[in-house]
Order: C-alpha cells, then sequence, then structure tokens
C-alpha cells in the first residue's frame, strides 16, 4: 500500500455511491398524490399538449414532388432493407407558414388488434426540398419493424410527435395502416 492513499472494498465503495445517490435524491420525484387523487387509470405523467395543430401531413410522393396525404388505411409494404432490417417508409411535409427549422419525429407503431406497441424510432431532421406546393418535406421517415412477421397483414397505428430542438411538442398526428409483406 502507498503511504497517503487509502483502499476501500468494491462493497463499500457501491454502498457509498447508493447512499449518496439516495441522499442527493431527497424527495425528488415523489409527491403526495395518490392514484385516486390523481385521477383513475392516471400514470402520473403530465401530459402535454401541441402548441399548434396542422405542421405535418403524412403521406407520399408521386410523380413531380406531389404530396398525397394519407386518408386512412393505405396499404403500406414493410420492406427489406440492404443490411438486412426491415422498414417501411412514410414521408411528410411540413406545413409553410410553421416556418420551422430542424425538428424531432417522433413514430410509434401500435398494432390495432390489441394495442401493442411494435416499435419506437426519433428522428431528429431539417426539412428538405418543397413538394410541388411548396411545402418543406421530412421524406424518407424510417420506421424499423423489429419483427415484420407480426405485422404483415394487420392494422396498424402510426402516431408522430413533432418537436422543436428546445423539447416544446409542436403537433400530434396519427395514421392507421395496413402493413403488407414485400414481394
Amino acid at each position: 500500500m502507498m503511504l497517503g492513499t487509502t483502499s476501500v472494498p468494491h462493497r463499500s465503495r457501491v454502498v457509498a455511491v447508493a447512499a449518496a445517490l439516495f441522499a442527493c435524491m431527497g424527495t425528488a420525484g415523489c409527491d403526495d398524490t395518490t392514484g385516486d387523487e390523481a385521477g383513475e387509470g392516471s400514470t402520473g405523467m403530465e401530459v402535454r399538449e401541441p402548441v399548434d395543430d396542422g405542421v405535418l401531413e403524412l403521406g407520399l410522393f408521386a410523380e413531380s414532388r406531389r404530396f398525397v396525404a394519407y386518408q386512412g388505411g393505405e396499404e403500406e409494404v414493410v420492406e427489406m432493407g440492404l443490411q438486412g432490417g426491415f422498414h417501411i417508409f412514410v414521408d411528410g411535409r411540413l406545413r409553410p407558414d410553421a416556418d420551422l427549422g430542424e425538428v424531432v419525429v417522433e413514430l410509434v407503431v401500435t398494432r390495432l388488434d390489441d394495442g401493442s406497441e411494435v416499435t419506437r424510432i426519433r428522428h431528429q431532421r431539417v426539412p428538405d426540398i418543397p413538394d410541388a406546393e411548396g411545402w418543406p418535406t421530412l421524406p424518407e421517415m424510417i420506421i424499423f419493424i423489429p419483427d415484420p412477421a407480426s405485422v404483415y397483414g394487420e392494422d396498424v397505428n402510426v402516431e408522430v410527435f413533432v418537436e422543436a430542438l428546445d423539447g416544446t411538442l409542436l403537433d400530434v398526428l396519427d395514421v392507421d395502416l395496413f402493413l403488407t409483406a414485400d414481394g
């Protein structure tokens, strides 16, 4: 042992770190509200309301960058990617008067038959070349599908959250799609 150094056993270090963390936390994150007071079925999480509506539309680009918005129930193909993963590609366009720079788009896919979450992905995107009507675009928002067999021939809901880089929730929208196998 070197002079001036103390050797602390590993278990003691772990206990000391855990105790320090609990002491620093104090009562942060705790409240005296019971589930009954918070409301039936409440998760205790803050419900965020978007500051705008209609900032983003989902759909596909057709000929000459003409945007065709989803109406709901459209068929989308689960495609095999170059590296062996499976994906669906959705396109979006941003309302021009929203004047948005870089945004964060979170896409959550759930099965309609049982409500189970299939996947969730976040993209940080800069609006791209405008479509035929002059709207800034978010082309090919790729949604990874971990188990494509679980969604082939199934109706899913794609819920989209659009946030500013500072975390402000700008818009929430969703669309129902019918997923099919590639080929």
